[in-house]
């Protein structure tokens, strides 16, 4: 009974706390987006950006507040149990969120995208958890051997070197099937005029629109929803564009993948506070800020560069500009994102490039935080205050 009260109590305290918190918070979050019925799909897009930054600023609130709690009644447990626990609440509290805006999001389908989604961030969560807590304050030859295997592991993650085991399995649903061979024949198509092959050509299952391309392993993927969503042609300028991703040199490749690994500089946090003190955490944070520039900047040149090969190479030049807005339009993306420091391109600047002139006037940006994004933060700032205390 001790461990009852002391340890799972307060678990699934902390699990059902978070995800009534998401609950509560997505709802207030999504009243601007719901009185918009009616509105041009990108005003409404525009509104539904800023209650979808909420959510991340609420989960980073649950995340501080609910290990606040666990530390104030003395539960000691390990990270690998509480952290997965808080995540499960927090990712069951939006599930009612992403299926009022996305109706096609039934429980299953949400539940399977979701998971895979866990699969992949909880092994680099873990892995980095892992690597920060083996960490010595002097590096030794035995710990760099072990940082290399754990960097090792997510450089896999995040190459999609995985990829092919999993969705080797056989393909049932009949719908699903028809889109493999319509794409598996667009993919020819795309073939036959860059001289391009790749080795995997996949159906990702979900809602949501999206075709992207994982040059490392040679594969593009698209999902059932963008296949649903476009015709022929508009596939194939879709596919133009991730082929010229595919066509990028190893370096680039490979520095892509260095830079979605540029937060994972945080593990080596005890040796160089150990040989450096505070200068050592500030030199961490600043290599870790200038190579996620620049890298961030390379991608912004290659998604400039695989725009203008699907602009060029399709058939009529209005074909590729129709896709994206459909694509976006499907997705509920804001055809102008705030800031310029956005990998992509605004929708509205790449359908000028391609020559189209939108039937609507340029819209507003997305508003960055809403009062409630802004309370979030400011509960997860007090939260990470208190731990710290």
């Amino acid at each position: 009974m001790p461990f009852l009260t002391n340890s799972i109590l307060p678990l699934a305290a902390v699990t059902i706390g978070s995800g009534l918190f998401i609950w509560v918070v997505m709802q207030v979050a999504l009243v601007p987006w719901r009185s918009s019925t009616g509105l041009h799909w990108t005003e409404r897009a525009r509104l539904l950006w800023t209650a979808r930054r909420t959510l991340i600023y609420a989960s980073l609130a649950c995340a501080v507040c609910g290990m606040l709690f666990l530390n104030r009644t003395q539960v000691t447990v390990s990270p690998f149990i509480s952290i997965p626990l808080i995540v499960s609440g927090i990712m069951l509290g939006s599930f009612w969120s992403a299926r009022e805006i996305e109706p096609r999001y039934t429980f299953s389908v949400w539940l399977r995208q979701t998971l895979w989604q866990l699969v992949v961030q909880f092994g680099l969560l873990a892995i980095g958890i892992g690597l920060v807590t083996i960490m010595p304050d002097v590096m030794t030859s035995e710990a760099w051997w072990r940082t290399g295997i754990g960097l090792l592991g997510v450089a896999l993650i995040l190459s999609g070197a995985w990829l092919p085991l999993v969705m080797r399995t056989k393909q049932t649903d009949p719908a699903v099937k028809l889109m493999q061979q319509r794409l598996e024949q667009i993919v020819a198509r795309a073939t036959e005029s860059t001289g391009l092959r790749p080795r995997h050509v996949w159906i990702a299952r979900t809602p949501m629109p999206n075709a992207f391309a994982l040059p490392l392993i040679n594969a593009v993927v698209f999902t059932s929803r963008c296949m649903e969503e476009l015709d022929d042609e508009e596939c194939l300028a879709i596919m133009l564009h991730e082929f010229e991703h595919l066509r990028e040199p190893l370096g680039i490749q490979l520095t892509r993948l260095l830079g979605g690994m540029s937060l994972f500089v945080f593990i080596f946090v005890n040796p160089m506070m150990h040989r450096w003190g505070s200068s050592g955490l500030l030199m961490l944070v600043g290599a870790f800020l200038l190579f996620s520039r620049m890298t961030a900047m390379l991608r912004r040149r290659m998604e400039h560069r695989a725009d203008d090969a699907a602009i060029g190479s399709a058939e009529h030049y209005t074909v590729y500009a129709h896709a994206l807005e459909k694509i976006y339009a499907a997705g509920q993306l804001p055809a102008v994102m705030p800031g310029k420091q956005m990998v992509h391109p605004h929708l509205y600047d790449r359908m000028l490039q391609a020559g189209v002139t939108p039937a609507y006037p340029r819209p507003a940006p997305p508003a960055r935080l809403s009062w409630l994004g802004w309370f979030c933060l400011t509960l997860a700032a007090l939260g990470d205050l208190m731990i710290l205390s």
